[in-house]
């Protein structure tokens, strides 16, 4: 029993993403996660999937045939903002129970006055930008909100650390 288990978590700590791991090929990617593609080029490869019973679409990025960040986006649209906050926490709270306390856990309002934006923390702010990040040995993982009066944006992407930009 002991030995199942022991390999179940050598197994999970493997994976970067998933079931897959950095510098992987598109072939390797696909066979990893054995559904037909939703679309793919030379660069990407998305999917349909879940993350914790939220719809999303599940996204490989590679480089000279080789995976160095995938992630997902959460495409349901809702009606109240609140309600994006709320499974945003939800989310950090998995992904800190998964990575520990993130090491950056923001949440910035941006003032757009003028025509001109700025990047300033205003508690009456139009926009908001929450953003929680993770640092594993070999990933970064991004949860990110961005919602403005047109749209919002909600995602996690793993980044591998190989392929880091500040």
């Amino acid at each position: 029993m002991r030995s199942k288990l022991a390999e179940a978590q050598t197994n999970v700590s493997s994976s970067d993403f998933r079931k897959t791991t950095w510098g992987m090929s598109r072939s390797e990617v696909k066979l990893a996660e054995s559904r037909y593609p939703v679309s793919e080029n030379e660069t990407h490869i998305t999917y349909n999937g879940r993350f914790m019973k939220l719809e999303a679409t599940v996204g490989f990025h590679f480089i000279n045939d080789s995976l160095i960040e995938a992630g997902y986006a959460f495409p349901e649209v809702l009606t109240d903002p609140e309600s994006y906050i709320h499974k945003y926490d939800k989310v950090r709270l998995e992904l800190s129970c998964r990575y520990g306390l993130p090491i950056i856990d923001k949440e910035i309002g941006v003032s757009c006055e003028n025509d001109s934006c700025c990047m300033q923390p205003s508690p009456t702010a139009d926009n908001k930008i929450f953003i929680a990040e993770w640092k594993t040995p070999r990933s970064i993982i991004r949860l990110l909100l961005v919602s403005d009066k047109l749209s919002t944006e909600f995602g996690i992407l793993h980044i591998s650390r190989e392929h880091e930009t500040n």
